[in-house]
């Protein structure tokens, strides 16, 4: 719910993780699509002449760095993920955010690969972009070095409901509200011990 501490808990998972990791943040909304977290056509006017081009979205952009880089950890934190449309947003990266899934990270590689068959010994990609050609479709794995860490506030009725094939690929922590009846007594302590310190019984 609101106000809860969502904000802090990632900045402590960033702090506890047993490698230096790298953190991206973004925020879904309504309008949040596809081709911007994972990638699609968009027009390109860099030469002078109007063309569409493949661009990569944000998750793939970050997949990449994470498959080159072997030596540190990448947290995707996604924020009010439940206000997007998430089997259109996330499309078929259900398949791959699996832990089984995965591949391991390699110096000189990337996330997403031109070529019509995956590489030997990691078959887990998927089509994100098909041409006629199909060594320019565009394949997507993700690494295992890559963690995605979201929020959701479940208080809210003007959200996304989860679905059932989301849900199960994520590990769920609630985190409640101390300020109710039932957690008042808690509240109170640790604003007495965060205000007062040792010297905290001398007030009430």
């Amino acid at each position: 719910v609101p106000g809860t501490g969502k904000t802090w808990i990632r900045k402590k998972v960033q702090k506890n993780m047993e490698r230096d990791v790298i953190m991206k943040i973004v925020t879904f909304h309504p309008a949040s699509t596809y081709e911007e977290f994972v990638g699609g056509i968009f027009p390109s006017n860099k030469t002078g002449e109007l063309l569409f081009k493949y661009q990569e979205g944000v998750l793939t952009r970050f997949a990449n760095d994470a498959m080159a880089d072997i030596k540190m950890d990448y947290i995707l934190f996604i924020d009010e993920i439940n206000r997007a449309n998430i089997p259109l947003v996330m499309g078929e990266l259900l398949t791959i955010i699996e832990s089984t899934k995965r591949t391991s990270p390699c110096s000189g590689k990337t996330a997403l690969n031109d070529g019509p068959t995956p590489e030997e010994g990691n078959p887990w990609e998927v089509v994100v972009h098909v041409e006629n050609d199909d060594s320019k479709s565009k394949y997507l794995r993700l690494p295992s070095n890559l963690y995605i860490l979201a929020t959701m506030n479940t208080s809210d009725r003007s959200v996304i409901s989860m679905d059932a094939a989301l849900r199960r690929r994520f590990a769920y922590y609630r985190i409640d509200t101390k300020l109710t009846e039932n957690g008042r007594d808690e509240m109170r302590a640790a604003l007495k011990k965060s205000w007062w310190g040792d010297n905290q019984d001398t007030f009430d």
